[in-house]
């Protein structure tokens, strides 16, 4: 009888040793850093394998470092050299005297809407982008760049912030050649966005920066979005105006099967109406 304890004793001993031992083994075994972007991890183990994997959710990365083993795992953190600091979001609008009172409560008011939904949420990529939009409506360009190139960096394939920095530079701090790098960024992230080929339209064209490269985009354009009329429109408008009479009708005669395939009766009459006017 008296073995007969003994030997339930160490069965009770050896079980909780097993659940202690289990524990800390679940407890060790996985590590995740933060959602959004992180910086880059080291991960040495006295005993036992580890496995990194990387995917991407949304417009944040999700970092996991999965690990296998009993014992002695320690994690370091180093330096991101390609993160972007973040701008201080909280800092107060910055009006033009040529925002009026009744513009500049309504911007206040969103403002302090962003702001809350930043605290919230750091990698709101969305609240970045229109943080920036709201320093550019108060006519704070260097606030408003601040914040569009920090959410290029942290979100390196949208689209948003690189056709708004194209503008900004474009438009405003007339930095032609900034303009252009943006709007081919904004291009390559999404191929069939006719946005920033406008963009670019414009700039080369109308602008006059490099016009030898205006047929050329538009026709990119029509390219990656066949079913886009209003490139079509742009590319039978600049033959028109150039001189190119017999490109310019076939360009709309397209266009014009292109809106009526669409249902957009009412374009398709007024493209007619305008290819006969000349």
């Amino acid at each position: 009888m008296e073995n007969t304890n003994t030997t339930r004793i160490y069965i009770a001993l050896a079980f909780a040793v097993f659940l202690i031992g289990g524990y800390y083994i679940w407890s060790q075994g996985t590590f995740k850093t933060a959602e959004g972007p992180v910086a880059t991890t080291t991960l040495s183990a006295t005993e036992g394998t580890f496995a990194t994997t990387s995917v991407s959710s949304g417009n944040a990365a999700i970092n996991s470092i999965v690990t296998t083993g009993n014992s002695g795992y320690t994690i370091t953190a180093l330096p991101d050299k390609n993160a972007a600091k973040a701008p201080d979001y909280t800092r107060p609008l910055v009006f033009s005297a040529s925002v009026n009172a009744a513009s500049r409560a309504a911007l206040q008011s969103q403002f302090t809407t962003t702001v809350a939904a930043i605290n919230k949420d750091k990698y709101d990529f969305n609240m970045w982008i229109n943080l920036g939009t709201l320093r550019h409506m108060a006519v704070d360009e260097q606030g408003a760049k601040e914040v569009w190139e920090y959410a290029s960096a942290t979100w390196p394939t949208n689209v948003a912030s690189f056709n708004d920095l194209g503008d900004l530079y474009a438009n405003y701090l007339k930095d032609y050649a900034k303009a252009e790098s943006n709007f081919l960024t904004a291009v390559k992230n999404k191929p069939d966005d006719t946005n920033p080929y406008r963009n670019l339209f414009t700039l080369y064209y109308d602008a006059g920066y490099n016009k030898g490269k205006a047929e050329a985009i538009l026709k990119k354009a029509i390219a990656a979005a066949p079913k886009a009329v209003d490139m079509q429109v742009l590319l039978a408008r600049y033959y028109r105006d150039t001189g190119r009479t017999a490109e310019a009708k076939a360009e709309y005669s397209l266009a014009i099967k292109n809106a009526q395939s669409q249902g957009q009766t009412d374009l398709a009459t007024t493209l007619q109406a305008e290819s006969s006017a000349f």
